[in-house]
């Protein structure tokens, strides 16, 4: 059952409503600490097993050859060779990782990225130029 004169939270000076508000004030605190007490012994007792093991050197290379793959779906050529540009300088800058969880959340955060590439294709597919541009054009001799 609740007591009701612990919610009364009206302050005035008289000291009969004073007092209930300091017994809410002191059961807010009391359920704080229990609560915060619950939680730090949950986490204690739980082993966080939340490390990701990172990827293996094929999953990595594949998702490097994915990523080149969607570039060379993009027809304009100055978008499709940024894409290709941004690849292999973002695979080279995180070549150097060396923390197993770091690796792991870059592999993730490119998994998102090949996604995100992969729909830009897509869109870009619909809006191709009608015209090739000068570097696409393969040169003839005569």
């Amino acid at each position: 059952m609740v007591n009701n004169e612990i919610f009364d939270v009206s302050i005035q000076h008289n000291d009969a409503k004073v007092l209930p508000y300091l017994k809410f004030q002191h059961y807010l605190e009391e359920t704080k600490s229990t609560f915060l007490k619950a939680i730090y012994s949950f986490f204690r007792k739980t082993k966080m097993t939340t490390a990701v093991p990172p990827p293996s050197r094929t999953k990595v290379l594949s998702l490097f050859r994915s990523f080149l793959r969607s570039a060379r779906q993009i027809p304009d050529y100055n978008i499709r060779e940024y894409t290709k540009r941004r690849t292999i300088d973002a695979f080279k800058e995180n070549k150097t990782l060396s923390n197993p969880s770091l690796v792991a959340a870059a592999f993730a955060d490119g998994n998102y990225q090949l996604q995100v590439a992969k729909r830009q294709a897509l869109v870009y597919a619909f809006y191709s130029p009608k015209v090739k541009s000068i570097m696409d054009i393969e040169h003839r001799s005569i």
